[in-house]
């Protein structure tokens, strides 16, 4: 139950036996962590001749992992995540940059912990942005469209976020993995969105976003 409901931009659900999508309540992030997991840091990542239009993934198998601790965030803070490679774009017209070459990044991602609830969101990136012979790191000025964030820096990049879905169930455990999945997608079926799906037991999730943010369907 990973497919998108290819609807209008916004948030959605739906829930087995049900095949409808329903329209759920989009919130604007607050407290949004970077979660800067992907190829520049070392990862394995899938290469193709062409370009990939939608990935996802579950856990069909999986025992014996039943908490996380790290030294920042604390107990069982996870993030699921399908992301893309980073890859030369231009800035979207909702900018101040339009035009200007840059190193685009998009992650799909499913946060849970810290925050009380599991949060649905894309998260865009601007690698190492930096002002045309300026020297000087700026981040460009505009929202994310439909309720998204401002671009804001991290490091020497800058990143923003869409709107957010934060649907019960509430934050699950790492323990509970065997029960979820998530699945990306850049202008699915020619929709114009992008979409992140999250799916725990029977029940998924979707965040819809116009696909010009940064134009990841193009590469």
């Amino acid at each position: 139950m990973l497919d998108s409901s290819s609807g209008l931009p916004g948030c959605y659900y739906a829930t087995f036996p049900s095949p409808a999508w329903q329209v759920g309540r989009c919130s604007t992030p607050t407290g949004m962590i970077p979660a800067n997991i992907g190829a520049q840091y070392g990862d394995e990542v899938a290469s193709t001749t062409g370009t990939i239009g939608d990935s996802s993934g579950t856990f069909p198998s999986e025992t014996n992992f039943t908490s996380e601790t790290d030294n920042i965030l604390g107990s069982d803070y996870f993030s699921l995540q399908a992301n893309s490679n980073i890859f030369s774009t231009t800035c979207g017209s909702f900018f101040n940059c339009t035009g200007q070459p840059v190193t685009g990044w998009e992650q799909f991602l499913a946060q849970s912990g810290k925050f009380g609830r599991v949060r649905v969101v894309i998260e865009y990136w601007l690698v190492n942005y930096t002002a045309p012979g300026s020297g000087n790191e700026y981040c460009p000025s505009g929202d994310v469209p439909g309720g998204g964030t401002a671009w804001q820096s991290a490091g020497y990049s800058c990143t923003a976020f869409s709107a957010v879905y934060s649907p019960e169930p509430t934050a699950q455990s790492p323990a509970y993995l065997n029960d979820m999945g998530l699945g990306g997608s850049a202008n699915l079926q020619s929709s114009g969105y992008d979409s992140v799906v999250y799916c725990f037991t029977t029940s998924c999730y979707e965040v819809n976003v116009n696909d010009t943010v940064i134009y990841l369907y193009k590469h």
